[in-house]
């Protein structure tokens, strides 16, 4: 599917799995207007506002108007008008029999060609450029008549905003894949036929309002009631329906003999009153019943209690609800498809945040449980009953999308770039194909550390990857400090999760976090070592080291000090597996001793030790580490020394070199058991200094705020006189359990 020009999705391409897509992002990021501009051109008989074109597109507008004031020829000004499009290429084996409700749609002469393309455009009518400029002419007269001043395009957008809607109309037809001028034109109609669509919207109105019970249920048991009623819908389902029209029959029969009688002694003899015209007849109450009608409003879905007491639909908990009701719209889409005398040659399902109401095991269960729900519908309908469906889940959930598989993972960005300031767009990225270099051990590791972690990697504004337990239970507490003593980094604003890696693993994230875009710090320890007499690496004192048992680090200055010819063959067969990572948790832990082969070019620790702030930064990602509070101080080597290091005076060290502070830090953080330690001061003693080398990674993430105002949206909105809504996001802290 391609989308062009409706609101966030200006130029988007979006590949669907045979199965089951799933489209993560964090907020506004554009999956709600995925599934609206489905419904728009091929669901609903609704028309496209001003709001709807995509705020990138609004420069085009300002560029037919100038050229329309200007006497442009009339294609040019045409030429100049934004459209929104809508690309729908569909998949097929030229082998088949026969095309069926496909067969419209091939319109090519290659016999080879696998490929067949819909496109659904809102464009200008024809015979519409003067009606909708027409009278505007003044908006720019009275200044720079080249181009339109902030105050031009608010008078210019307001008028649009009531002319669009009656102006653009909409077109399909079927593009030849080979070749876009041979074209031909179809009806909706005639895509209906070939994609049958379904929708399961977030706002589902399951909680009860204004004191009313909400029946949603019944209203779905109506829609499978008419899914059955239909001519072609299959035996069984036609058997059902014909019974309950026939148990309808029959208490008709009953109202028309006894209840109307009774009911018609309520009326008055009218011709009592003495009202000219009022004679000509008595009045008759007539009671009919219709099946639709009493399914909606007189039919409820009730639950078992005890003693032979009905529970309401209402009286089940919200998530049991929401799960029922998708289970029976999904049950309503198959009966749908099954009915249809031709069945559509695929089904196109939208689920929005499946997770509403949910517990989080249920969020699991339900998105891996979906391809099962297809296998068992058409095993209950008999031998060789298929059904060729696609879902699209947009959630907000990790539970949901880190259940699903990796390469079904289309996350939504948003991206200024090549855009005028302040214009955002989305930008689809497909972890299917778009991140080659993340496969086999290495995605396998990823996926299982997402899922058993809970990680909100997929909806997070920012990240933080950590050591341990240390940093996870200060960190929130070092950043509501940093921000008290500089309000303007907003870090309590941004959705920031903090993600407990481990220094053996976090480099495997990195081409994860730098696909993804995500600004990101590395928090993570020197970890300085030396060789000993056995040749062996050891742990040290920063000032005594000659390298480092860190691989993240090793693994960010590779560049800077690469490593000879053999070891970098060595660590690039090893670096992607899982289990080379896990190895390394053994291997070069701070305790344990690491043997050097003889031969062997040790990562030069001074590397990291000299290196500036442009050196520790890549792109959207930053790595810090341990460094002197104050230039030719003493270093810590890990969290706990450094902390001591910056909060002298808290922990009562002394030293008259640098060497004795740093070993007075180190022995006073060997004999502190680090879960207390973090507790302590992140609850109890608060009143501590941040670490310089956190504190600095710290500040560069919050350089860059996520929230960016879109003017075009805010001025369409201004337009129409909308109220802006401030959204609240709400920072939120996760990390794996040590």
């Amino acid at each position: 599917m391609k989308v062009q020009n409706f609101r966030l999705l200006h130029d988007v391409s979006l590949q669907l799995e045979t199965e089951t897509t799933v489209v993560v992002g964090r907020n506004n990021c554009g999956k709600t207007s995925l599934s609206d501009v489905i419904k728009k051109f091929l669901s609903e008989k609704s028309s496209f506002e001003i709001e709807d074109f995509s705020s990138a597109s609004y420069e085009n507008f300002c560029a037919a108007h100038l050229a329309y004031l200007n006497n442009a020829d009339p294609r040019e000004v045409r030429a100049l008008v934004p459209t929104i499009e809508l690309r729908i290429h569909v998949k097929y084996d030229p082998a088949i029999p026969e095309f069926g409700p496909l067969q419209e749609f091939v319109i090519d002469t290659d016999d080879t060609c696998t490929e067949a393309v819909i496109v659904c455009r809102r464009a200008l009518a024809d015979g519409r450029i003067d009606s909708l400029f027409d009278g505007l002419g003044e908006i720019v007269l009275e200044g720079d008549p080249a181009r339109h001043t902030e105050v031009d395009k608010l008078a210019l957008f307001r008028s649009l905003a009531e002319r669009v809607p009656s102006h653009f109309t909409t077109r399909m037809w079927a593009e030849d894949a080979n070749d876009p001028t041979n074209t031909h034109e179809v009806t909706p109609a005639a895509i209906t036929k070939l994609l049958s669509l379904g929708f399961v919207n977030a706002q589902r109105a399951l909680d009860a309002t204004g004191g009313r019970d909400t029946d949603v249920l019944a209203k779905v048991l109506e829609g499978l009631f008419q899914s059955a009623s239909v001519s072609t819908a299959d035996g069984s389902q036609k058997d059902i329906a014909e019974g309950l029209k026939k148990a309808v029959e029959e208490i008709q029969t009953g109202i028309d003999k006894d209840f109307k009688g009774q009911l018609a002694k309520l009326l008055p003899a009218i011709e009592y009153f003495g009202y000219p015209g009022l004679d000509n007849g008595p009045l008759y109450p007539e009671t009919k019943l219709e099946i639709g009608k009493l399914l909606t409003n007189f039919t409820k879905v009730q639950y078992a209690g005890h003693n032979g007491v009905q529970l309401p639909e209402s009286y089940n908990g919200l998530g049991y609800r929401n799960l029922l009701y998708i289970l029976l719209k999904i049950v309503g889409f198959f009966r749908e498809f099954r009915a249809h005398a031709r069945a559509p040659g695929l089904q196109l399902i939208v689920i929005e945040e499946p997770e509403a109401h949910l517990h989080p095991q249920m969020q699991e269960v339900f998105i891996r449980q979906l391809p099962l729900i297809v296998e068992r519908l058409c095993a209950l309908e008999g031998e060789n009953v298929t059904w060729p469906v696609q879902f699209i889940v947009s959630t907000h959930s990790p539970h949901v999308a880190n259940e699903a598989r990796f390469d079904a993972i289309r996350y939504f960005a948003i991206t200024s770039k090549d855009r005028p300031v302040g214009v955002r767009c989305t930008q689809v990225k497909d972890l299917s194909s778009d991140l080659a270099g993340l496969k086999g051990p290495v995605a396998n590791f990823l996926h299982q550390y997402l899922t058993l972690t809970r990680c909100d990697l997929f909806f997070a504004d920012k990240a933080i990857l950590i050591e341990g337990t240390t940093e996870r239970l200060m960190l929130p507490q070092v950043m509501r400090a940093l921000e008290q003593a500089d309000p303007t980094l907003k870090l309590g604003s941004q959705y920031t999760t903090i993600m407990e890696v481990g220094g053996a693993y976090a480099q495997l994230f990195i081409p994860l976090l730098e696909f993804l875009g995500l600004r990101s710090l590395i928090v993570t320890d020197l970890d300085a070592v030396k060789k000993n007499e056995k040749s062996k690496l050891e742990a040290c004192l920063v000032h005594e080291g000659e390298s480092t048992s860190n691989s993240c680090i090793k693994s960010w200055f590779a560049e800077v000090a690469p490593p000879p010819e053999a070891e970098k063959v060595e660590e690039r067969q090893a670096e992607p597996a899982v289990e080379a990572a896990a190895e390394a948790v053994v291997d070069l832990a701070d305790d344990d001793e690491e043997e050097v082969k003889e031969g062997t070019t040790l990562f030069d620790l001074a590397v990291a030790m000299t290196a500036d702030a442009a050196k520790k930064t890549r792109g959207t990602l930053r790595i810090a580490y341990q460094v002197p509070e104050a230039d030719g101080g003493p270093c810590g080597r890990t969290f706990e020394d450094a902390f001591i290091l910056a909060n002298q005076g808290l922990f009562g060290i002394t030293g008259t070199t640098n060497d004795a502070l740093a070993k007075a830090a180190a022995d006073k953080a060997a004999k502190q058991k680090k879960s207390k330690f973090a507790l302590t001061y992140a609850i109890d003693k608060t009143n501590w200094t941040t670490p310089r080398y956190i504190k600095d990674g710290i500040v560069w993430l919050a350089d860059s705020n996520a929230a960016v105002v879109d003017p075009g949206v805010a001025l369409a909105a201004e337009a129409q006189a909308a109220n802006p809504i401030e959204n609240l996001v709400e920072e939120t802290i996760t990390g794996a359990a040590e």
